[in-house]
């Protein structure tokens, strides 16, 4: 179900291996999905390689069922307050957003993922969340709704994420919003992942986007579909296994450049994530190769050395709660045992 492409086990943002657990890659180990400091997100080495952006025991007990997971995501905010208009959104993650099959909104809109941008200005309302979660099923529920959204997750988009078919999104994908409003803890989790919030308090209005994400970034070759619709984020090419796109290579989260390993920039060298960006605003880095992945605060000049090849995914500022790391302390975007209760702590694990 959640979040995955086609393999992406049943349950779980996860490609093949995406293993029913939770975003993570087999060895997005606890730590993962972190740079260095990503503390110990790691998604380190996610393996990405075969990415998977999951993790079979994402224990966790926040995320738990909350946020960004599968099924039982069944937090009811993963959002953040201040995933202000952005937090992990495009500009138009509009309304549906990163969301499952019953993702309702249109458009998750048509975030494209390609364009993808996993980036928010406007992730408006609440979204990045699931209509179906279980508690709504609207199309475009509002910040009020509790699914996956975040209040000012301001029709963020993710908006054409397209992620063709993709969707990141989960069938029960049951946390009512999939926002945090501190990204605290909830964060960003898959089914143990307790915490009802998935949300950091600054991921501010941009994050957790790209400019460029190749054109649309974070996406797949197909990853056409107007609608993360048809869910799965993955995309046809999202080649079954990775969350990739065309050359995400199959194993790293990466863009056509996402060069196998990196998720990063030499900085987040110049990842390319092909004018990734994931951007923030100050997701100072000069080149997460416009990659960005950036939030206003994103400051880590690095998401050093994320590699997402060995992922990282972090940023010495990724402050705490916010989609960071250093502090994206063990919560971290990890696998298999991405036991830290809380992606409070915020980790960003399980996905993003």
């Amino acid at each position: 179900s959640n979040y995955h492409t086609a393999n992406f086990n049943i349950s779980n943002f996860d490609t093949p291996n995406f293993n029913r657990s939770n975003y993570h890659t087999p060895n997005f180990n606890r730590s993962n999905f972190h740079t260095p400091n990503f503390i110990r997100l790691n998604f380190n080495r996610p393996n990405l390689n075969r990415l998977n952006f999951h993790t079979p025991n994402f224990h966790t007990p926040n995320f738990h069922r909350s946020n960004y997971h599968t099924p039982n995501f069944n937090t009811p905010d993963l959002h953040t307050p201040n995933f202000n208009r952005s937090k992990y959104h495009t500009p138009n993650f509009n309304r549906s957003n990163f969301h499952t099959p019953n993702f309702q909104t249109p458009n998750f809109n048509r975030l494209n993922f390609n364009r993808l941008n996993f980036n928010t200005p406007n992730f408006n309302r609440p979204n990045f969340h699931t209509p179906t979660s279980t508690y709504s099923t609207t199309a475009h529920p509002t910040s009020t709704d509790p699914n996956f959204h975040t209040p000012n997750f301001n029709r963020l988009n993710f908006n054409r994420l397209n992620f063709n078919r993709l969707n990141f999104h989960t069938p029960t994908f049951q946390t009512p919003n999939y926002h945090t409003p501190n990204f605290n803890r909830p964060n960003f989790h898959t089914p143990d992942f307790n915490t009802p919030k998935f949300h950091t308090p600054n991921f501010n209005r941009s994050n957790y986007h790209t400019l460029n994400l190749n054109r649309s970034n974070f996406h797949t070759s197909n990853f056409n579909r107007p609608n993360f619709n048809r869910n799965n984020f993955h995309k046809p090419n999202f080649n079954r296994s990775n969350f990739h796109t065309p050359n995400f290579n199959r194993s790293n989260f990466h863009t056509p450049n996402f060069n196998i390993s990196n998720f990063h920039t030499s900085i987040f060298n110049r990842l390319n994530f092909n004018r990734l960006n994931f951007n923030t605003p100050n997701f100072n880095t000069p080149n997460f190769n416009r990659l960005n992945f950036n939030t206003p605060n994103f400051n880590t000049p690095n998401f050093n050395r994320l590699n997402f090849n060995r992922l990282n995914f972090n940023t010495p500022n990724f402050n705490r709660p916010n989609f960071h790391t250093p502090n994206f302390n063990r919560s971290n975007f990890h696998t298999p045992n991405l036991n830290t209760p809380n992606f409070n702590r915020p980790n960003l694990h399980t996905l993003f």
